[in-house]
């Protein structure tokens, strides 16, 4: 697990929907970075650190989101199927980051997983950001407690990976 990591669940706003919002950024520039080393000609080394820091950022944040968010959603807002599409994309990102995880960087299919997965994933975000987020925010969840359920939950996730950066 990246410090980058760590250092997000700790200063991430309360507020849930504000905070996925931010780890939507987080992602978003991790895989521009991703971009950015690949048009660089960078290493494997260095490509797999930060291919291994998207996939992990990644799961936490699926994670959390599966375990805490969505159900509150779901309490809050009648969006059955909107709520199922987000599983099922989860589904096929947890596919594609199994992809990577067991691919080594120089696999000539290496860069292009990645890649796919940062399309996967900004489609998501996106569709999340117009559809979902919004009406949640408009609901009446407490978005102030089910925010701090989500960083306590990453914050265990973390812990799992490695308990002296937690």
């Amino acid at each position: 697990m990246t410090q980058q990591l760590q250092a997000l669940v700790k200063k991430r706003p309360a507020d849930a929907v504000a905070m996925l919002a931010g780890d939507h950024a987080e992602l978003k520039a991790l895989f521009a970075q991703y971009a950015d080393l690949v048009n660089q000609g960078a290493d494997d080394e260095r490509k797999q650190e930060l291919a291994d820091a998207i996939c992990w950022t990644l799961t936490v944040h699926i994670t959390a989101k599966e375990e805490v968010f969505y159900p509150a959603a779901a309490s809050a807002i009648d969006a059955p199927q909107l709520l199922d599409e987000t599983a099922a994309e989860h589904h096929s990102t947890r596919q594609l980051i199994a992809d990577i995880v067991d691919m080594k960087p120089d696999h000539q299919r290496f860069d292009a997983s990645v890649k796919a997965l940062g399309g996967h994933v900004d489609h998501h975000l996106g569709q999340e950001a117009i559809q979902l987020l919004p009406k949640v925010r408009q609901s009446s969840l407490d978005l102030g407690a089910v925010g701090e359920r989500i960083a306590a939950r990453k914050r265990e996730l973390m812990a799992e990976l490695d308990p002296a950066e937690a």
